[in-house]
């Protein structure tokens, strides 16, 4: 369990009654950057009624991609990760075998909220996903963002090269063993994720 990001955390906009479930690495940042209102963190394990009395938003981004993106996150953000400082993936060099070394690692303990699993974010205390009123995917959020804002929303915050990102992905898609492992760790992800993406 990551220990820098709180299992129930949401964003309250009251005057709007929106509550927004922000999940790391899921445009949570352009959420922050952009919401034209005051907003208050909640948190709906503690205070469930936040999930009744407001119109529950969260995003969800294809899980591999988001897995890939993580890492990247963890490896430029371990002066504020001190977790990542006591694993032996980040004193190892050379690549694919750092990589490598993260995924056994996670595959251990879920240390850091970049890599948590989405569904964790936007489950109860029992592991099942609580009442979501809109589920966006990655890939629309400006559009969704520029809806609900009344504002156009343009751009990425925190973006990283898309040509390393990929280079990642296609090493993923590649060695059919790596892949396995990850789909395994991000089971219950990457069906929310279709079910989402089907139903669009």
């Amino acid at each position: 369990m990551a220990y820098n990001h709180d299992k129930g955390m949401c964003y309250i906009v009251e005057e709007k009654n929106i509550c927004f479930i922000p999940i790391p690495k899921n445009s949570s940042t352009t959420f922050r950057k952009n919401c034209p209102w005051g907003y208050k963190t909640d948190n709906f394990i503690s205070n469930p009624a936040v999930l009744e009395n407001n119109t529950v938003i969260c995003v969800v981004r294809e899980p591999i991609e988001r897995f890939v993106s993580g890492y990247l996150e963890v490896l430029i953000r371990s002066h504020d990760s001190p977790k990542t400082l006591e694993k032996n993936f980040f004193y190892i060099k050379d690549e694919p075998k750092r990589f490598i070394k993260f995924i056994k690692e996670v595959s251990e303990e879920f240390y850091d909220a970049h890599i948590e699993p989405q569904t964790y974010y936007i489950s109860d205390i029992n592991g099942q996903i609580v009442k979501l009123d809109h589920v966006w995917l990655q890939e629309n959020t400006n559009k969704h963002f520029s809806k609900l804002f009344e504002s156009d929303v343009s751009g990425k915050t925190n973006s990283k090269d898309p040509n390393l990102k990929q280079a990642y992905i296609d090493f993923i898609n590649d060695n059919i063993v790596v892949k396995k492992v990850i789909q395994n760790m991000y089971n219950k992800d990457i069906d929310f994720y279709n079910t989402v993406k089907n139903e669009r």
